[in-house]
């Protein structure tokens, strides 16, 4: 697997990794800089584009709930 270089805002800059729990599939993701994690389901995540939407509709509610939607929204 190549390595990117990191982003120039590190607010952008996410890695993901899928995992298995009991034969479930998780996919971790994490911003690289700040080390703000998310786990989601890796159901239904087939493409990229699957698992860019629902990546990002995971850090949208998990910073919602944290306070941080202005974070998210900038």
């Amino acid at each position: 697997m190549a390595e990117l270089p990191l982003a120039d805002d590190p607010l952008t800059d996410w890695t993901a990794r899928l995992f298995n729990v009991s034969r479930t599939r998780y996919i971790l993701t994490c911003n690289t800089q700040l080390l703000y994690s998310i786990v989601i389901y890796a159901r239904g995540v087939n493409d990229a584009h699957e698992l860019i939407s629902g990546v990002l509709r995971a850090i949208a509610d998990v910073m919602q709930a944290d306070g941080l939607l202005a974070a998210y929204k900038q």
